[in-house]
């Protein structure tokens, strides 16, 4: 679990030093709009942080978690699946009936990682409700469901990047599998909001009609 929250800290801090040493190069205009999309994204990351381990810690104290057993890595990657096809229709409903909440995330002027961070709070509960409301159904360990908290985490970070991904064959193969930051970027385009709903997945936009890749290709 260590190595997890090491890596996401990591990550960030890396993705944030990497562009404040493009900084000198902006323009003064894009120095602005970063400065102020960067003040409300990581001010929200912080308010949503304190929601999440608050709420998330005082939920999982006081239901059932305390004897559920150590389940194997199939079913943890199993219930990875589940969460992540609950994630995937969770986006859809978000994008149809709870736009006024959504729209938060799709109102950034500007797209790199920080993005990501830019959740209005109901989200974060929402998201909350959902992954203990799982975890508790399928009788997952705390430190499982901490560690698929991160997986996902890292997730974002990673589909919000900025950075085009070269396209090989073998990339090709994962894009399948996996979202990529460029399919990621394609769905906040506001000329193409219905498709690429999936958060770590990309085949769930496959099966369900949502997959509009042969557009990035």
């Amino acid at each position: 679990m260590t190595y997890f929250v090491g890596f996401e800290i990591l990550l960030l801090s890396s993705l944030t030093v990497a562009k404040l040493i493009a900084f000198p190069r902006l323009t003064m205009s894009s120095k602005i709009t970063l400065l102020e999309r960067w003040s409300t994204n990581f001010s929200l990351e912080i308010i949503n942080r304190v929601i999440a381990i608050t709420v998330s810690m005082l939920l999982i104290q006081n239901l059932n978690f305390k004897n559920a057993p150590s389940e194997n890595w199939f079913y943890f990657l199993f219930y990875i699946v589940v969460l992540d096809f609950t994630f995937y229709w969770r986006h859809r409903i978000y994008h149809r009936w709870f736009w006024f909440f959504h729209r938060t995330h799709h109102s950034d002027s500007g797209y790199d990682f920080s993005l990501s961070l830019r959740i209005h709070p109901i989200e974060t509960l929402i998201q909350i409700i959902i992954f203990v409301s799982i975890s508790l159904l399928m009788n997952i360990n705390r430190w499982h469901i901490f560690l698929a908290v991160h997986i996902f985490s890292i997730q974002a970070l990673l589909s919000h990047l900025d950075y085009a991904i070269p396209k090989t064959s073998f990339t090709r193969i994962l894009r399948n599998i996996f979202v990529f930051p460029d399919s990621h970027k394609f769905h906040h385009d506001p000329e193409n909001p219905d498709n690429h709903f999936g958060f770590l997945f990309s085949f769930w936009d496959t099966f369900f009609g949502t997959n509009q890749i042969k557009k990035i290709d």
